[in-house]
């Protein structure tokens, strides 16, 4: 099995968030790998788009709260994470 670095893997990375678009675990490897190489505003985007999907997405709504509090953005990282919390208080 080849070894990509990051920069080789997004590609890889964002063909496969593109052939299965019902699974949220796919665009969540994809907007975290887009944000560890220095696409934050792109990473957000692609996990906000998925999160329209699965909207009680904990993955989704996590990465979004972090992401959207490092860029700065406080207002919106507050509202994920609530629903973030709203979601884990519902859960069994």
């Amino acid at each position: 099995m080849p070894i990509y670095c990051l920069g080789e893997a997004l590609p890889l990375l964002e063909a496969g968030a593109s052939a299965d678009p019902n699974s949220p675990r796919y665009a969540y490897v994809y907007g975290v790998a887009l944000h560890d190489s220095g696409q934050g505003k792109h990473a957000i985007a692609v996990l906000e788009r998925a999160l329209t999907r699965f909207p009680r997405d904990p993955d989704l709504l996590s990465a979004l709260s972090a992401y959207t509090l490092a860029a700065g953005d406080t207002g919106r990282a507050q509202a994920y994470s609530k629903r973030l919390q709203a979601i884990s208080a519902s859960a069994p």
